[in-house]
């Protein structure tokens, strides 16, 4: 709803509770919410945005989740990012 700042601290939250809880999808997908969330115009961190899908990379080495290879690959292309 245009609240970035509400949603970056909500999600940041729920990425410590999912590593807390050792849930490696939910940590994937907090870690994926928070980059397309730092891609936003009205946010503008690309950088943090794209060190958090480098992030979810890595994570996706392990879980080898077809579902998360698949977000990685539309935002990678959305980006223009082979």
């Amino acid at each position: 709803r245009g609240d970035y700042e509400t949603a970056l601290k909500y999600l940041e939250q729920s990425l410590q509770i999912r590593k807390e809880i050792g849930d490696t999808f939910g940590v994937a997908n907090s870690l994926f919410n928070l980059a397309l969330t730092y891609f936003e115009p009205k946010v503008n961190q690309p950088k943090k945005g794209m060190d958090y899908l480098m992030q979810v990379a890595e994570i996706n080495k392990t879980l080898k989740n077809a579902e998360v290879a698949k977000a990685l690959e539309g935002a990678f292309k959305q980006l223009g990012i082979k």
